[in-house]
């Protein structure tokens, strides 16, 4: 008995690496389905929709397939945005993005795994969620681009928020769509055993 017990659990977990892999990778394709604008130096992706679809799968572990994302790009791989890799692409607009990806992914995946259980947990809860997940990444921005950048405040707000509140509540809502259709956060825990 104790043997399958140990089995399970070595099961689930080799699942999820594999689903902290596979959305390493999700985030390296989306980084390059991007739609750049002409007033700023940020361009839009499907990023932080990959963000939220880990978080629900993941949930308090979707932050280690940002992190790996980021080291992947950090080392010299050519996993952001054009190609872009090195520590000299955190240097530049969207470096506070990068660092608002972990950030987002740690709180939203926490407070799914946390809350995520409760039995009345619907589409409007899920959606505050997602959407604090992408004020988090927009702020992270803002203040990359205000403090290393040397942009003026209003200047980062109108660069590097203003610009995505709308495809970012697009993206939470359909998120939190499939969250719901999902019915349970712990689905996945269903599903394997």
């Amino acid at each position: 008995m104790q043997k399958l017990m140990v089995l399970k659990k070595y099961r689930i977990l080799m699942l999820e690496w594999m689903g902290v892999m596979v959305f390493t990778l999700l985030m390296i394709f989306s980084a390059n389905i991007r739609i750049p604008l002409f007033f700023t130096p940020v361009p839009i992706t499907l990023q932080n929709f990959i963000i939220f679809l880990s978080v629900l799968y993941l949930k308090d572990k979707a932050w280690i397939s940002q992190t790996i994302y980021i080291i992947l790009g950090a080392i010299g791989l050519p996993v952001f945005a054009k190609g872009g890799a090195g520590l000299s692409y955190f240097l530049g607009p969207t470096g506070g993005y990068l660092i608002g990806f972990i950030l987002s992914s740690f709180i939203c995946g926490w407070l799914i795994r946390e809350y995520g259980n409760v039995k009345n947990f619907n589409l409007y809860r899920y959606f505050l969620i997602f959407l604090l997940g992408s004020m988090i990444i927009l702020f992270s921005g803002v203040l990359w681009l205000s403090f290393i950048l040397g942009f003026s405040l209003r200047k980062a707000l109108m660069l590097g928020m203003f610009p995505f509140i709308l495809g970012d509540t697009f993206k939470s809502l359909l998120a939190s769509i499939i969250a719901v259709k999902l019915r349970r956060p712990d689905a996945r825990e269903e599903i394997l055993s």
